[in-house]
């Protein structure tokens, strides 16, 4: 049962990322009926999908020397997109890098989403309640695919979780064959 969400979770992560978003935005628009409910949907909808930016950032950036990084290069190089796409929903989970997926990125959105929501400032509480449910989703992922926190969320970047050994290895074995070319 477990693999089988696993599985799904993996095939449908931005899927669900999308529909958490937009659920965050219909709960506002029902106690706050009036809203421009088409704005409450997009604060919802990039709530939920601003803090997977931090996946190309770490990409472009602070993280382009990682494993991670060099293989989706190589795959970009050979103009393999369906690979990228594979070995992205495949290994994303293993990423524990990320400076944004921290536990408080959750508290502070949370608590953004509060303090905007008592102001009446809707759009903005929109938007950060949906941020927060995507930590809270990420969250509840890692347990479900690890049985425990990435060790990202207490800001330890890049120490693999002792459920995982990282990203898998047959592409590991593509890296080191192509470095050895």
């Amino acid at each position: 049962m477990r693999n089988k969400l696993v599985e799904k979770s993996q095939t449908y992560h931005i899927l669900i990322h999308i529909l958490l978003g937009l659920i965050c935005a219909l709960i506002i628009s029902r106690e706050f009926q009036g809203e421009n409910l088409f704005l409450l949907l997009i604060c919802g909808f990039l709530g939920n999908t601003l803090p997977d930016l931090d996946h190309v950032i770490y990409y472009l950036t602070y993280g382009k020397d990682s494993e991670y990084s060099q293989i989706i290069k190589l795959f970009i190089k050979e103009r393999d997109f369906k690979e990228v796409k594979d070995f992205l929903r495949e290994n994303h989970k293993y990423l524990t890098g990320l400076y944004s997926h921290t536990i408080l990125s959750p508290l502070i959105t949370g608590f953004l989403t509060y303090f905007f929501y008592t102001k009446n400032k809707i759009y903005l509480a929109t938007l950060f309640l949906s941020i927060t449910v995507h930590f809270s989703y990420d969250i509840l992922e890692d347990l479900l695919f690890f049985k425990r926190l990435n060790p990202n969320w207490f800001m330890h970047f890049n120490k693999k979780n002792k459920n995982n050994q990282g990203i898998q290895l047959p592409y590991l074995e593509f890296l080191k064959s192509k470095k050895k070319n």
